[in-house]
């Protein structure tokens, strides 16, 4: 695997992660959706007017053409195992930007699926 592949599949995990963070901001500040029939449309205007939420929505479809370079240059059985970066990088971002807890037992979790990555990568 060459360094720009490399490259992609950083960038493409990254930007997903802060897109997902950002989404995760814009759902919590519109506050809950309710299924019932009329309150779809309120939801989806409140959505799309808060400031995280074209954003993250955007970034999310960088991430995508980004991933589909990766996809048209790797196998989907290395490529995809790669994607795992984003447990790592959405963890880092909860914690540094969004003030989450990162529990010990979750930090474990994630240093082995980082010991998967690295095996994968490998073959």
């Amino acid at each position: 695997m060459n360094g720009y592949i490399v490259l992609f599949v950083l960038f493409s995990t990254f930007t997903n992660a802060v897109a997902q963070f950002l989404l995760r901001r814009a759902a919590v500040g519109v506050g809950p959706f309710n299924v019932a029939f009329s309150e779809p449309a309120k939801f989806l205007v409140r959505l799309v007017g808060n400031l995280f939420f074209l954003p993250g929505l955007s970034l999310y479809v960088v991430s995508m053409f980004s991933w589909l370079f990766v996809l048209s240059k790797l196998p989907v059985s290395v490529a995809y195992p790669l994607a795992s970066l984003g447990f790592l990088m959405a963890a880092a971002i909860g914690f540094f930007w969004g003030g989450e807890d990162v529990s010990w037992m979750r930090v474990v979790g994630i240093l082995v699926i980082c010991a998967g990555i690295l095996i994968v990568s490998r073959s």
